[in-house]
C-alpha cells in the first residue's frame, strides 16, 4: 500500500516538474523514485522504467503543448542522483 502511495505521488511530482520546471520537483522524483525501492519487490522493476518510457512519451506526443517541457540535463542529474543517494543504503 505505501509503495502504491509512493508512486502516485511520483508521478504528480513528474508533471509538476515538467510544468514548472524547478529543480525542487526533480529532486522530490528522484527521493520518492528512490523509497518505492524499500517496499514491494516488483516496483524494483516498475517504476524506474515507467518514469523513462513517460518522459520518452512526453517527448514524442506532448511536443506541441506549451505547458510541457522536457528537462534539461541539470533536473535529471538532480533526479538520477537523489535516486542514487536513496537506493545505495539497500
Amino acid at each position: 500500500m505505501a509503495g502504491s502511495a509512493l508512486g502516485i505521488w511520483l508521478f504528480v511530482f513528474v508533471m509538476r516538474g515538467l510544468r514548472r520546471q524547478r529543480l525542487g520537483d526533480f529532486a522530490i522524483v528522484g527521493v520518492l523514485l528512490g523509497l518505492t525501492h524499500y517496499f514491494y519487490e516488483g516496483e524494483r522493476l516498475f517504476f524506474i522504467p515507467f518514469v523513462i518510457l513517460f518522459m520518452i512519451w512526453i517527448a514524442l506526443f506532448c511536443r506541441h503543448d506549451p505547458t510541457l517541457r522536457l528537462p534539461k540535463i541539470k533536473p535529471l542529474t538532480i533526479t538520477i542522483f537523489c535516486t542514487l543517494l536513496v537506493i545505495v543504503p539497500l
